[in-house]
């Protein structure tokens, strides 16, 4: 997206208390240093002729004492590797958004899973 000016920014307005900057100048303002024991997390989305794809990847940094993630960590990591595979598991010929939708958050509830599922374009 672009705001008036031409400059690029990303996100909803609640997400900067309000606001809407371009990228760059977000980017400054919320400048910190990552520390051990972060959990950083990076969504990428493009849109291209009514086309769009989605990508994040996530990154434990470790404490000084530690020589591996958390074991909540892990057992989160599995968990929504899991939901991945009902959601693809879900995704059947001839089944609408719905019914996909209402598919992998049974299976979801039935394996143990607490999750919530957002549509496209949230």
């Amino acid at each position: 997206m672009r705001n008036d000016n031409g400059a690029h920014f990303v996100g909803k307005a609640d997400d900067y208390r309000g606001k809407i900057l371009p990228l760059r100048q977000r980017a400054e303002e919320k400048r910190k240093l990552i520390q051990p024991g972060d959990l950083l997390n990076c969504d990428v989305g493009f849109y291209y002729l009514n086309l769009a794809t989605d990508i994040q990847q996530n990154a434990y940094i470790l404490k000084k004492d530690e020589t591996d993630a958390p074991e909540g960590l892990k057992d989160a990591l599995a968990d929504g590797n899991m939901l991945q595979d009902i959601l693809a598991e879900a995704m059947v010929t001839g089944r609408t958004g719905n019914e996909i939708l209402k598919a992998a958050l049974e299976k979801a509830e039935e394996e143990g899973i607490n999750t919530s599922i957002c549509p496209p374009n949230h």
